[in-house]
């Protein structure tokens, strides 16, 4: 029987989405936020912070540090330069980023030098180096604003570099955890504390809007925590899924956003397809394939006007429970067909994957009282889904190349020669396919057209 647990009530809480800290984290830890901070706002990415202590991104870390100490101290720093004949290395307040640094193989000491001329040096060399940590953000970000916050206006003219300094120690309170970047002084809070808040931030500052909400903010945990319990009280479970009336890129976030562990011990997932929909259904079962079982099955149509994957899936989730002895179902679409088996299946437990859309109201009031938990698809982080349709483009554009050019090269050859009745002998053929078929290659005019040149 299917078991409320007050997971109607539960269900409401997806109008609650935990903001997502990928972004954010990766920012802190390239603009210099103390290692205490990182652990006491990020503890949830440590992982990934970890990673970026191993790879370059280190350096623009280091040299964030150094910019923001040198403009914080400027006087003590530019008056022991001058009075004690000091030098960042001898400095305890420098000592570490310069030891880091001269690791990473950045030798930023100079002799008889002034703190203008080191702030110059350090920001030519986030210059030179910030594009290195452009692949730790997700290609759906704006990199340009990003890249901008590590880039001091006029960073090379001393007066600038003056002017940026007494702006920067003013307002110090309004820059992120009080660390120097590129950043109009507004009071805003804590923009860094959540991914959502700083994106829109960031994106107002560059005169744009920020509206990719559902790429920095996930499903609530007690959602999740609704899945698992599902999955958890039952011994086999079968997720069944519409292809027609779902999203193949939303359940790819869903499935991406939940528990590898948890979701293993689903017995399979079975995908109807229809011959009208999204080669993305079947690279699905390809992403998740060592995760869980996959079962693809496309539906032919008699008609071709009308579809017969809800009767397939409907036919198959009664065989399945009373064949198969499958006690739950994760039914995922919108669709209110399903409805019908549901209702008639009265000792197998169900959850329902909606997208929020596309849903109507009569059935989500049908599903409340009876007990069944549902959720939106759409609610899940799609931050990585970017991977996966990039994925599914560069196969689809490889599959049509190929039906566009369906040529041999060696056969393109002979026809030539054959077309203009000259015979060769192998060292003419060989010179002519070396300088002529072997050098060919597609280029596109202005209209987008696609030629061989």
């Amino acid at each position: 029987m299917c078991k409320p647990l007050g997971l109607e009530e539960l269900a409401k809480l997806n109008l609650f989405k935990k903001n997502q800290t990928e972004v954010t984290s990766k920012i802190a830890y390239l603009i210099g936020v103390k290692e205490d901070k990182l652990k006491q706002f990020f503890e949830d990415e440590e992982e990934e912070i970890n990673i970026l202590e191993k790879s370059s991104c280190k350096v623009i870390r280091n040299l964030s540090i150094l910019r923001t100490k040198l403009l914080t101290n400027y006087l003590k720093t530019e008056n022991a330069f001058r009075y004690e004949l000091q030098n960042l290395d001898r400095m305890e307040l420098y000592m570490d980023e310069v030891r880091m640094l001269q690791k990473c193989g950045v030798q930023i000491i100079r002799a008889n030098y002034r703190v203008n001329k080191y702030i110059v040096d350090i920001n030519n060399l986030i210059v030179n180096r910030i594009d290195e940590c452009r692949n730790i953000f997700p290609d759906w970000l704006e990199w340009k604003y990003v890249r901008r916050m590590f880039i001091m206006p006029d960073g090379t003219k001393e007066d600038r570099i003056i002017r940026e300094s007494k702006k920067f120690n003013a307002n110090r309170a309004y820059y992120p955890f009080g660390c120097y970047a590129n950043w109009e002084a507004v009071d805003e809070g804590n923009v860094l504390i959540s991914d959502k808040k700083f994106l829109k931030a960031l994106y107002a500052q560059n005169n744009d809007w920020f509206a990719g909400e559902d790429k920095v903010t996930d499903v609530n945990d007690s959602v999740k925590s609704g899945i698992y319990d599902f999955i958890g009280r039952n011994e086999v479970i079968d997720v069944v899924v519409d292809c027609e009336n779902s999203d193949a890129y939303r359940l790819y976030s869903t499935l991406k956003g939940l528990d590898d562990e948890k979701i293993s011990k689903i017995n399979k997932v079975i995908l109807y397809d229809d011959v009208h929909t999204t080669p993305a259904w079947k690279m699905l079962t390809e992403e998740f394939g060592g995760v869980i079982n996959f079962e693809y099955i496309l539906v032919e149509r008699l008609n071709e006007s009308k579809s017969l994957v809800d009767h397939k899936m409907i036919t198959d989730i009664s065989r399945e429970h009373y064949r198969e002895d499958v006690g739950a179902f994760i039914i995922v679409s919108s669709d209110s067909d399903y409805w019908a088996i549901i209702d008639s299946i009265e000792d197998a437990d169900f959850l329902v994957m909606v997208e929020k859309e596309k849903v109507g109201r009569d059935i989500k009031n049908a599903m409340d009282d009876k007990g069944i938990f549902y959720c939106y698809i759409n609610d899940f982080c799609s931050s990585k889904v970017g991977e996966f349709q990039n994925k599914v483009l560069d196969a689809e554009l490889k599959t049509r190349l190929e039906k566009a050019l369906e040529l041999n090269a060696q056969e393109l050859l002979r026809s030539v020669y054959y077309a203009a009745r000259i015979t060769p002998n192998e060292a003419e053929k060989e010179n002519y396919y070396n300088k002529h078929i072997r050098t060919l290659k597609l280029v596109i005019d202005e209209s987008g057209n696609l030629k061989i040149a």
